[in-house]
């Protein structure tokens, strides 16, 4: 084979491996490129998820929460009923003793 036959092979040889080496970074970058893509589709996904799950548990803590109100008002408001019929309870015998006081010193008085 002569001389010039191998140098124009090597040539066409150096050509192929570049055009070759110039696909690979290409696919490379596209690789990456659709990596990158892939990656921001995800954490957006995840991140929606999270927000949701956020706004799950947080309605679900309110829900919690209003419902132990509830049980505290009610159990407030029948104490206070309580409350009010012992103090209703305590009046009238406070009137009667008041009563009876006043009744056995205008007695006393007379006597």
């Amino acid at each position: 084979m002569p001389k010039s036959e191998v140098l124009l092979r090597i040539k066409e040889a150096e050509k192929k491996v570049k055009e070759m080496l110039e696909e690979a970074s290409t696919q490379r970058r596209r690789i990456i490129s659709e990596a990158k893509k892939d990656a921001q589709r995800l954490i957006e996904k995840v991140d929606a998820e999270s927000r949701r799950n956020s706004e799950e548990t947080s309605r679900s803590a309110e829900k919690e929460i209003e419902t132990e109100k509830e049980k505290i008002l009610s159990a407030g408001k029948e104490e206070a009923a309580g409350i009010r019929k012992k103090a209703s309870a305590n009046v009238e015998k406070a009137v009667e003793h008041v009563l009876k006081e006043v009744e056995a010193r205008v007695l006393e008085e007379k006597c």
